[in-house]
């Protein structure tokens, strides 16, 4: 399973496409075909090399990104411009999440979504991960530097806030 799951993410690196998407969708449907198919033993298994797999490459993400902050320095238009979208970051999100809904009760339509339903959908897009952060890395341009460090600044900000909330 692990094999299949990296050969699926190569697959999708050597053809040019987001290994990440790749290996998101080799896992939606392994975890569908695969792991019903196998023992459960080797469900067990799978499953605590899979959580220990993640525990340790948690770790190691978050302390990448906090090595990362050691190289904001001279970078303060960048970490005000991050601070101003963190700012307007609700507000765009919150109309574009309630803007459908809004649509369909204009229409006079009834939405599937109940307003505690959308308020998470609004919260959960608040919080924006490191998978942002990995691909500004890839980017090959001038203002390299600038932009890391406004992903790195959202990405420290929206995590830490995100925590604290999910934690009460």
């Amino acid at each position: 399973i692990l094999l299949n799951g990296y050969l699926t993410y190569l697959l999708g690196e050597l053809l040019g496409l987001s290994g990440i998407i790749a290996l998101f969708t080799c896992a939606i449907i392994m975890g569908h075909y695969s792991y019903m198919n196998i023992s459960e033993d080797a469900q067990r298994g799978t499953g605590l090399a899979f959580e220990t797999v993640s525990y340790i490459s948690e770790a190691f993400v978050f302390s990448y990104l906090g090595a990362s902050v050691l190289s904001i320095h001279g970078e303060w238009l960048a970490v005000l411009m991050a601070f101003l979208l963190i700012l307007g970051m609700p507000v765009i999100r919150g109309v574009m999440v309630y803007m459908l809904p809004l649509i369909y009760k204009l229409l006079g339509r009834k939405f599937l979504l109940t307003g505690k339903e959308l308020k998470i959908c609004w919260f959960s897009g608040m919080m924006r991960g490191v998978i942002a952060f990995a691909l500004c890395l890839q980017i090959n341009t001038k203002h390299k530097k600038f932009i890391m460090t406004i992903a790195l600044v959202i990405v420290m900000v929206t995590t830490l806030i995100g925590s604290t909330f999910l934690q009460k």
